[in-house]
């Protein structure tokens, strides 16, 4: 009995189709995006099958600012250890001589790495006093870290002179930078740049994808040669006891984090 003979592409024909899924799926991926639904299917679909075997680090401590905190905060509370009544700051946003009296609790108690995720932006012309309490506090301290964002483009040339800042936000160039450079950011004005604090921020920026759901997060921001680091790196390289000033290699635009091991 013969054998039966499955057709065979020749060389050209396989070599021409390789070409056109090549072609196919860089237009997909630069303009048409129809296949990236499934990917972010998938992704999920990964996170939601891996997540419950993760364990969370017992070194790593959250604190929230919930509605109890909100409610506690604005209205007092009672310390039910001393009979004493704490009067409350007020309602939110809070003094930041709260976050001052925060961070030097957390380094009394020996924290590693105390990463902030309120931003500090404006300094409060009404209550100085309360962020000259932060900065005291942040200027004796190596391990705070603080979050700053780049904001949308509205016309060229639009933002903040980043030569101008680039010791105090202890970025580096990539290149021959361009002393005119600019980067529509915001700067944390309330921290003073002396107490180094500047040096100890990084982007926050999140991104949503085609179905509305957040799962990207900027890794690094470029303007003509000088690199804005990750706010996660520099914070979590120091954790690890890293340089917070090192870039990894490869952490380039929008990193998904919908992704096991990421």
């Amino acid at each position: 009995m013969r054998a039966m003979r499955l057709p065979r592409f020749t060389d050209a024909s396989l070599y021409w189709i390789c070409i056109v899924v090549l072609v196919a799926a860089l237009v997909d991926l630069t303009w048409l995006h129809r296949v990236e639904p499934v990917d972010l299917m998938l992704g999920d679909e990964l996170m939601r099958l891996r997540a419950p075997s993760i364990k969370a680090d017992p070194d790593i401590v959250i604190i929230d600012i919930d509605d109890r905190a909100l409610a506690e905060m604005t209205e007092g509370v009672d310390d039910k250890d001393t009979g004493q009544r704490f009067s409350g700051v007020g309602r939110f946003p809070w003094p930041r001589a709260v976050y001052g009296e925060l961070i030097a609790e957390l380094e009394a108690q020996g924290a590693k790495a105390i990463v902030l995720d309120v931003e500090l932006y404006e300094p409060d012309s009404q209550n100085k006093t309360s962020d000259d309490v932060l900065n005291e506090v942040v200027a004796g301290t190596t391990n705070t870290f603080f979050p700053i964002q780049t904001l949308e483009t509205v016309k060229r040339g639009e933002g903040v002179r980043i030569a101008e800042h680039a010791k105090q936000l202890a970025l580096r160039s990539t290149g021959t930078a361009s002393v005119d450079a600019t980067i529509p950011m915001e700067l944390p004005f309330v921290l003073d740049p002396a107490s180094g604090a500047w040096a100890r921020t990084g982007l926050i920026n999140f991104y949503n994808d085609l179905d509305g759901v957040g799962r990207r997060t900027g890794s690094t921001t470029r303007s003509t040669a000088t690199c804005c680091r990750p706010f996660p790196h520099a914070s979590l390289a120091h954790w690890a006891g890293r340089s917070p000033l090192r870039r990894p290699s490869g952490l380039r635009g929008r990193r998904a984090i919908n992704r096991t091991g990421q």
